[in-house]
C-alpha cells in the first residue's frame, strides 16, 4: 500500500523472476464523514503481472479500532483461503470492463459519507464509473471528483458496533476509453 499522502494515482513498475517488467496503476479511494474517523487509503488498480484473484499485490483491511469510523473495503468471500476484506485490490490488466465490488460501513448511522478519488487524472486511457447499488446512481468518476451518499438513514442515527453495521454496496467499473 502506498504511503499516506503519496498522491496516488501511481504507475506501478515491477520486475518478475524471469526479468520481464510490467507497468500498472493504482487509484486511491478516500471515505470521509463529519464526526467519524476517515478511511483515506484504499486502492484499486491493474498490473500485468497481477492475478484476478488473490495475490501479493492485494492488502488485507484491518478493522478500525475506533467504532465511530468510516470503513471502505473490497469484499472477497470468493478468494477461498484468502477470503476477507481488502484495502487494496490489484487485478490483471485486460480487455473489456473490470469490476470492483466496494462496501462502506460506519458505526454511526444516518451519516453522509463522501467517497473521493483525488488523483484520477494521473491514470490515462481508462473510463471509470461508480455505481451505487443501493439506489442505482451511476457516477462518471472522470467528471465528478467525489460521490456522497447517506449511510444507515433507516437506522435512526444510532450507534452500532462497526462489525454489526450493514454494508452499503457500490461498484467501480473500469474500461478502456473509446
Amino acid at each position: 500500500v502506498p504511503k499516506p499522502g503519496s498522491g496516488v494515482a501511481k504507475r506501478i513498475v515491477s520486475s518478475s523472476a524471469n526479468g520481464s517488467e510490467g507497468e500498472g496503476w493504482l487509484l486511491q479511494l478516500s471515505a470521509t464523514s463529519v464526526g467519524c474517523t476517515s478511511d483515506l487509503y484504499n486502492y484499486l488498480g491493474c498490473h500485468p503481472m497481477a492475478d484476478h484473484g488473490y495475490d501479493s499485490r492485494d492488502v488485507y483491511e484491518w478493522p478500525p479500532v475506533d467504532n465511530d469510523a468510516v470503513m471502505v473495503y473490497f469484499p472477497h468471500e470468493d478468494w477461498g483461503a484468502h477470503a476477507g476484506i481488502y484495502t487494496q485490490d490489484v487485478r490483471e490488466a485486460g480487455e473489456g470492463t473490470l469490476r470492483w465490488s466496494l462496501e462502506a460501513r460506519c458505526g454511526m448511522t444516518d451519516r453522509q459519507i463522501e467517497l473521493a478519488w483525488p488523483h484520477i487524472a494521473g491514470i490515462e486511457e481508462r473510463c471509470f464509473r461508480l455505481v451505487d447499488r443501493e439506489i442505482g446512481t451511476v457516477v462518471d468518476m472522470r467528471t465528478d471528483p467525489s460521490y456522497a451518499f447517506t449511510y444507515g438513514a433507516d437506522l435512526g442515527g444510532r450507534r452500532i458496533p462497526l462489525s454489526d453495521a450493514p454494508a452499503y454496496r457500490l461498484v467501480v467499473l473500469v474500461g478502456t476509453s473509446t
